[in-house]
């Protein structure tokens, strides 16, 4: 039988929700619960009220002068569509419900600061206090915005929080900002195909789903999958993990040339694995060097969206998957791709248990000092969602600060238009130092490619 590909299994599950697992609407009177991830969050929010991690803002150059009308018409738009946006979250009946408010909108925040002395320093200021500050889950829309305007350019910030901003999501507000926009100027209306179903609609389905006998195949394979995993897994840190997690951070972003990139894919192909599975062979290989530890557990989020009803669709589908591989000092390099290929792919297949559902099955000795299952997270885009406002390429620029780390450690890639790779380390600041960081996310360049085992460590600077 010839080995499925990651693609093989997205297919097989798109296909299985088509064929009869279809996302029914609820009736309008009807009270919608919350989705697993929906409610973790909201936990979360509750037992921190002073950390905003879960805030997820995007800063962006605009190389002309916004509408600001038009920006708002687009905003209204994109909220008239996905009621996520303006649903707020209470208890009615010692029960969590999500309701949708018809009135609620985001509201554009103009600053101008063409006339203002040092302006680049109140505009950092003004996107820290913006991207930073906490949302009512019960009463705000889940997505605030703010134009900037700079002298030479506009500053558009878009802060959603995380209920309604999975990567999914990102791409989707984006791509209907830049049709809405630039309908509004035109005077005509939008081109967006109408939504069959809401996210509610999705939360009430997936309580119905994770029932009964699929829920009980689900829970006992991923029993199996971790059972026995440590408790926890501690890198080489520069200070004592503290009795409860802070959330504070901070993170450091690189870039790996192309030619290096191309010699990872090349690889990949050889192996008949995909690149995701040879960055992730790359970074085990990384902790496995600076810690010694065999039984390597990480965790890496996958999109959730296998319903056609859900490609369109904003809101929190995302999930998390453990990956849990084993690695000895004399495994080589390719061995661990085919290890991690099939850890890979057998998550995938298995990718529907709520990572919520998970810790409630695995029930881990619960300690305030770290997330339970792992601690640290690996992931890899395609491409970062991009915007094109009026013709206008919408630049992503770094935030003046980034404040939070979620995870003791996570490490993300995305692939650059030049063939490169852009890289962000978010790493915990109770834990590192800010130097260590630069020196153990530091790979050689210059390397002719990945180490024959994983023992060799003459590929690390």
């Amino acid at each position: 039988m010839a080995a499925r590909s990651r693609a093989d299994v997205e297919r097989l599950l798109l296909e299985g929700a088509r064929a009869g697992n279809q996302i029914p609407r609820l009736a309008p009177e009807e009270d919608a619960p919350l989705s697993f991830a929906q409610e973790r969050m909201w936990l979360l929010e509750r037992m921190l009220p002073d950390v905003t991690a879960y805030n997820v803002p995007r800063l962006l150059r605009v190389p002309g002068r916004l509408d600001a009308v038009a920006l708002q018409s687009a905003l209204d738009i994109v909220t008239s569509r996905h009621a996520t946006i303006r649903t707020g979250i209470s208890v009615v009946d010692g029960t969590l419900v999500q309701r949708a408010h018809e009135d609620r909108r985001i509201e554009l925040e103009v600053h101008d600061l063409r006339e203002t002395q040092e302006a680049p320093a109140r505009a950092d200021q003004l996107v820290s206090e913006l991207a930073w500050r906490r949302f009512d889950l019960e009463r705000d829309a889940m997505v605030r915005a703010a134009l900037i305007r700079m002298d030479d350019h506009d500053r558009l910030l878009l802060v959603s929080h995380h209920l309604v901003s999975d990567h999914g999501s990102a791409r989707i507000l984006l791509a209907e900002l830049s049709e809405a926009y630039d309908a509004a100027r035109s005077g005509r209306p939008p081109l967006l195909p109408e939504l069959p179903v809401q996210y509610a609609d999705f939360a009430a389905w997936q309580r119905r789903r994770m029932s009964g006998s699929r829920l009980n195949e689900l829970t006992d394979y991923w029993r199996r999958r971790l059972a026995e995993i440590p408790d926890r897994f501690d890198l080489p840190f520069d200070r004592p993990r503290p009795p409860a997690k802070t959330y504070a951070g901070a993170e450091r972003r690189g870039t790996l040339p192309a030619n290096l990139v191309e010699a990872l894919r090349a690889l990949a192909r050889t192996r008949n694995v995909s690149f995701f599975t040879v960055l992730l062979a790359g970074f085990y290989t990384l902790l496995y060097r600076y810690t010694g530890t065999e039984d390597i557990v990480v965790g890496s989020p996958i999109s959730g969206r296998h319903h056609e009803e859900t490609q369109r669709l904003m809101g929190y589908f995302s999930n998390t998957l453990v990956l849990r591989a084993t690695v000895e000092d004399e495994i080589s390099f390719e061995d661990l791709l085919e290890r991690l290929r099939t850890t890979t792919l057998e998550a995938f297949a298995h990718q529907e248990l709520p990572f919520e559902r998970l810790v409630e099955a695995l029930n881990p000795p619960r300690d305030p000092s770290h997330t339970p299952i792992f601690q640290v997270l690996f992931t890899h885009d395609l491409v970062s969602p991009q915007l094109k406002l009026d013709g206008m390429v919408v630049e992503p620029l770094a935030l003046p600060a980034w404040p939070w780390s979620r995870f003791d450690l996570a490490v993300g890639t995305h692939d650059r238009a030049d063939g490169g790779l852009d890289v962000m380390v978010e790493y915990s600041t109770d834990l590192f130092e800010e130097e260590t960081i630069g020196e153990k996310s530091r790979l050689n360049s210059a390397a002719s490619g990945l180490p024959a085992r994983v023992s060799d460590s003459s590929w690390l600077t």
